[in-house]
């Protein structure tokens, strides 16, 4: 019998004790278990993408909990529920626990400022002036309906391309100044990482009309059909 169950949930102490009354090799035993276990969670089995709509939309028409960034989900391991399992079970004191989500927070902070500075760059030094280049060459190629029409697209989506960087940059220079690392956090999930993934869109779409041999990155199909 374990100790130190009391307050962790009695669902989760039931079921400790139960695995810790296993004979060795009682297979029939721990099938009966994790059955149990499957009865018991059925309502958060979900056999489809877990990233789509259609799981967000499954997860409300069930009344499940669904934190669907970081910055939501980190709160829920500062509940009384929380602190009570981990200390319960003897994994985490509160102050361990209380300390790791802390650490967290602050790595998803780093790790988002990382990724925004990347894109920043990539975009600024490396898919700009390629697409520069291809701009030029168009220019200097003979006047067809077809060459214009290419020239005015990707005309019209180096500015947004710079337009993307800009705006980018912005959210990345406000989210540092929001104040506390959770005030941060919030910033780079609410408009960081929005901003780069408008700032994605362009270079994808510039993917798809800049030459292969101006592009500086592996395209997506040299990445699928490389063999």
């Amino acid at each position: 019998m374990r100790h130190g169950h009391a307050g962790a949930g009695e669902h989760q102490a039931r079921l400790a004790d139960e695995l810790d009354k296993l004979e060795h090799g009682d297979f029939e035993r721990l099938t009966s278990i994790l059955s149990s276990i499957v009865r018991d969670n059925k309502q958060v089995l979900f056999e489809g993408n877990g990233y789509s709509e259609e799981w967000h939309a499954e997860a409300a028409r069930r009344g499940l909990p669904n934190n669907r960034t970081t910055v939501d989900a980190l709160p829920a391991l500062t509940t009384r529920t929380a602190k009570q399992l981990f200390a319960g079970f003897g994994v985490l004191s509160e102050r361990e626990l209380a300390s790791r989500v802390e650490i967290n927070w602050e790595r998803y902070v780093k790790v988002q400022d990382i990724e925004a500075s990347c894109a920043i760059d990539i975009a600024s030094t490396m898919i700009l002036p390629a697409t520069a280049r291809f701009l030029a060459e168009l220019a200097a190629a003979p006047s067809s309906r077809g060459i214009n029409t290419v020239c005015e697209q990707v005309s019209r989506l180096a500015d947004s391309l710079v337009d993307a960087i800009g705006t980018l940059r912005d959210a990345q220079r406000d989210a540092h100044g929001a104040g506390s690392v959770h005030a941060q956090a919030g910033a780079f999930a609410t408009t960081v990482i929005p901003a780069q993934a408008a700032l994605r869109a362009v270079v994808d779409e510039l993917e798809t009309l800049v030459a292969d041999d101006l592009w500086p990155l592996p395209k997506y199909r040299e990445l699928l059909f490389q063999y």
